[in-house]
């Protein structure tokens, strides 16, 4: 299985220190950090699983190509 890109790779990144600088730092309700540290690591799998997806359909179209 191929690894990330660049993009990819970089907005994993950021909705990591965001969810990891909200959930310690953000002068707020538990409950809030909770929810915003979900709510990234929702987003960055959702965003990994369409990239997966993505290539796999690409890979099938190609070998349809090819056949």
């Amino acid at each position: 299985m191929r690894t990330l890109g660049g993009v990819e790779q970089a907005l994993i990144l950021v909705l990591t220190m965001i969810a990891l600088l909200t959930f310690f730092y953000a002068p707020i309700d538990l409950a809030y950090r909770i929810g915003i540290v979900v709510f990234a690591f929702t987003v960055m799998f959702l965003a990994t699983l369409a990239i997966q997806i993505l290539r796999v359909q690409k890979e099938a179209l190609k070998r349809a190509a090819q056949a």
